[in-house]
């Protein structure tokens, strides 16, 4: 499914370019984007995701606009016990070939997924579906969790109660793509555009006949500055484009924000295993300028961290001698945004009377003091594209959680995630999650700093850019003003 550099045929290509005039095009600057392939979406990099969401469509979808996950390859979706789950396809949904997208493709593009490996997000994320670990461990090549029962039905089954279910598969990693493709297909993919060609800086895609769009063609113009797209911005040659740090929206223009994740500082409570201790820590860091949640996703728009983020200024003072003779030990993962943010956070810490050392390692070497617990907190970036708070939350805090790098073990977290996945209710399930989270800030686990956002300029001439968890515009929504 890699996205090579090649053209589909030449008269496809002069058709386009001939009646280019006449359409609505929409032409968005991004960095990077070497290629369109599921297994390597950078989940940080809203380039990436929105080539991805472009050229495929998982089972569902989150629509922005409305904050709701709607179906995409699904038409509906049904379970009674939130364990066994039944997805029916739409007849309608082709890939890119022209060929029918078959349960049996669903089945492989998740399985693939899986095959990622532990390692993966997108793998470790699926771990409720059963038979899931069997393929992420190499054991299995097939979850037998996850069955074809006919052509356009799909069934699912999950370790326990699920309800979260749809809301998973709505991120753009369960993207649906068939490996073989046809003469001058780039990308076989099912979502509501095609790749028609590919030069070195630009990815020309065109939508499908039918497709729930209100644009005709999207140009992805790879930059390798943000401030060169910023350039082609002004000058007309874009209607939206990667920001850089400079700049500013203009009375023909917005900013617009896309957050796929939050900066984090994690205390091992390992080595720290009193909450007073955890919150003395935290204490040393300036809570003015948090963020509002310790998860990724599109949340409340009111900050949860003022209420749930506590400090405790008489254990700061009690550990100030301890880490002065043994200071603590600081990870952070080597890279521009991090070392800057781990240097401003120590800085903090230290101002604060704190003794703290900060150790900066790449990422093989971060992976390795994670795993052996070897620093006192850490700076860790939690990063996702399914917009629910419930998969970020197990896979952070609870007990055997895949990304649980804290070291926190609580019987009580353990069953309040169980019971909140398995209520039916969306309501009470966000309500129970946002008590968790409460929970887990006022346990001194962890402290948001803030959200790891892109910021895009946006011409006035666009509609309907509604950034989603990671997306930076649902695809049925946007259009050009004439």
């Amino acid at each position: 499914m890699l996205l090579n550099g090649c053209s589909i045929g030449e008269s496809k290509r002069a058709d386009a370019a001939e009646s280019q005039e006449r359409r609505d095009v929409l032409r968005v600057g991004v960095l990077g984007m070497e290629d369109v392939d599921l297994a390597s979406i950078d989940l940080a990099d809203p380039g990436s995701v929105l080539a991805a969401d472009l050229l495929y469509d998982g089972l569902t979808r989150f629509r922005s606009s409305s904050k709701s996950v709607v179906g995409a390859l699904a038409e509906k979706w049904e379970t009674a016990d939130g364990v066994n789950w039944s997805f029916t396809l739409r007849t309608s949904a082709l890939f890119a070939d022209g060929s029918q997208v078959l349960a049996a493709d669903v089945v492989n593009s998740l399985n693939a997924a899986l095959a990622g490996g532990s390692g993966t997000l997108a793998a470790g994320r699926l771990d409720v579906i059963e038979g899931a670990s069997a393929v992420t461990s190499g054991a299995s090549a097939t979850a037998s969790g996850i069955v074809a029962e006919s052509d356009s039905v799909l069934r699912i089954k999950t370790v326990r109660p699920y309800f979260d279910l749809p809301s998973l598969l709505a991120d753009p990693s369960y993207g649906v793509g068939k490996g073989e493709t046809s003469e001058g297909i780039l990308v076989n993919g099912s979502g509501p555009f095609v790749a028609i060609s590919k030069t070195e800086n630009v990815l020309n895609l065109e939508a499908r006949d039918g497709a729930d769009v209100r644009i005709d063609a999207v140009e992805l113009h790879s930059f390798t500055a943000a401030e060169d797209a910023v350039s082609e911005f002004d000058q007309g040659n874009l209607e939206i484009a990667i920001a850089n740090d400079e700049a500013v929206s203009g009375p023909k223009s917005t900013m617009v924000e896309v957050s796929a994740g939050v900066l984090t500082v994690v205390v091992n409570a390992s080595r720290h295993p009193t909450i007073s201790e955890r919150i003395g820590i935290l204490t040393g860091i300036d809570h003015a300028t948090t963020a509002g949640s310790v998860q990724p996703g599109p949340g409340d728009e009111e900050s949860a961290c003022p209420v749930a983020c506590p400090t405790d200024q008489a254990a700061l003072e009690g550990l100030k001698a301890a880490t002065q003779a043994t200071p603590l030990q600081f990870g952070v993962l080597a890279g521009p945004g991090m070392q800057d943010a781990g240097q401003e956070i120590t800085n903090q810490l230290s101002a604060s009377g704190l003794g703290v050392t900060l150790r900066v390692a790449e990422r093989e070497g971060f992976l390795s003091d994670l795993a052996s617990g070897a620093d006192d907190l850490v700076l860790f970036a939690a990063v996702g594209l399914a917009p629910t708070p419930g998969i970020y939350l197990s896979a952070g805090y609870q007990s055997a959680g895949a990304e649980n790098i804290s070291g926190f073990r609580s019987a009580e977290l353990d069953a309040a995630l169980i019971t909140a996945e398995g209520t039916q209710d969306d309501a009470a399930r966000a309500a129970a999650y946002a008590a968790i989270e409460r929970t887990v800030l006022a346990e001194g686990i962890a402290l948001p700093i803030r959200p790891l956002s892109t910021r895009f300029l946006v011409s006035n001439r666009v509609s309907g850019v509604t950034p989603g968890t990671g997306t930076l515009f649902d695809s049925a929504s946007v259009g050009l003003d004439r």
